[in-house]
């Protein structure tokens, strides 16, 4: 790919590169999560994973957050986060 526009400095043409990268993997993978219950969590909400594996780590976006609380004597709370890329 090309970026036709023209940049002050190295700088800036690798921060535009970096940006159209992100825009075009926008959505291009998907991660879920089971976490102990976090009731700060939610739909919409960016996500940085880091030092899990190269394919995982970067910027996430959440789509979908559920949450379960289990008031059962073996229970607690979980929360589920699915996520895209980008």
């Amino acid at each position: 790919m090309t970026l036709r526009e023209v940049y002050q400095d190295r700088e800036d043409a690798r921060k535009a590169a970096d940006a159209r990268v992100k825009e075009l993997r926008a959505g291009e993978g998907e991660l879920t999560l089971e976490l102990i219950g976090d009731p700060h969590a939610r739909a919409k909400a960016p996500l940085n994973i880091t030092n899990v594996a190269p394919d995982v780590d970067g910027s996430w976006v959440a789509s979908t957050v559920t949450h379960l609380w289990d008031y059962g004597e073996e229970g607690g709370a979980k929360t589920t986060v699915e996520a895209e890329f980008g």
